[in-house]
């Protein structure tokens, strides 16, 4: 019996690379496995908690978007660039950016799986094979891609330009408050330049990479034309994407 729930366990936590599985799929499957043989809810929530982090995450993401790569590559033929290029951004590329501020600060090991996708992805819609070169070129001046670091980054920024302008959940915006509206710090540099106060942490690998400390660390970093008051949201994701692309 318990032969048997460790392999059933071990196909919903590790599947196969052909199988189209993403998180509802995942944690239905895991719902089945437990009701199929009887496991208790605390040993439920701790075999859980082991496996939910971003490199399941990652690997799940990787899983699908490869399997929608597969069926793309099979009527490449039929399709136009611009096509293919809408189908890409869909199926692949909404897909690596969903939850995508949870990766930042992750181990490169990590980020190499959901950038291995964006590469497969942009040799589909530039109809070449894999060791041909100039690549990195349609990625940046075609496609207009970002590399995963830098997309998780954009999207904690653009977050919390929302906490800032009142247009986040406002759990998220207690995150993000001006140095210069705390006592004892209205009066530092720190504040005269519009930066946000974060805690200190402990671990730079789990701590750092709490929203609370990765969302105001981040926005501090930013120009201080970027963190003007009176840009859009529309200005302010195109500002920030010029600002990460002149990095390349």
């Amino acid at each position: 019996m318990l032969k048997r729930f460790a392999e059933a366990l071990k196909g919903v936590m590790h599947p196969q690379p052909a199988e189209p599985c993403g998180l509802p799929l995942y944690f239905d499957n895991l719902e089945r496995v437990y009701k199929q043989f009887g496991v208790p809810t605390v040993l439920q929530a701790s075999l859980l908690i082991t496996y939910l982090n971003t490199r399941t995450q990652s690997m799940i993401v990787s899983a699908k978007c490869f399997f929608q790569l597969r069926q793309l590559r099979r009527i490449r033929r039929s399709l136009d660039d611009d096509s293919v290029a809408t189908l890409v951004h869909v199926f692949v590329a909404s897909r690596v950016d969903y939850c995508g501020s949870l990766l930042i600060g992750a181990p490169r090991k990590t980020t190499n799986k959901l950038q291995r996708v964006l590469n497969s992805a942009a040799r589909i819609v530039s109809n070449t094979r894999k060791f041909e070169r100039g690549l990195t070129h349609f990625q940046r001046s075609q496609l207009h891609w970002l590399d995963v670091v830098d997309r998780a980054w954009f999207i904690v920024c653009v977050q919390v330009f929302r906490c800032l302008h009142k247009m986040a959940p406002e759990y998220l915006s207690t995150y993000c408050q001006p140095g210069s509206g705390i006592s004892g710090r209205c009066h530092l540099r720190s504040a005269d330049r519009g930066h946000l106060d974060f805690p200190r942490v402990k671990l730079a690998s789990y701590g750092g990479r709490s929203f609370a400390y990765a969302g105001p660390s981040s926005w501090n970093s930013l120009p201080a034309y970027l963190r003007d008051s009176s840009l859009s949201l529309s200005s302010f994701k195109h500002h920030l994407k010029t600002f990460l692309f002149s990095f390349y």
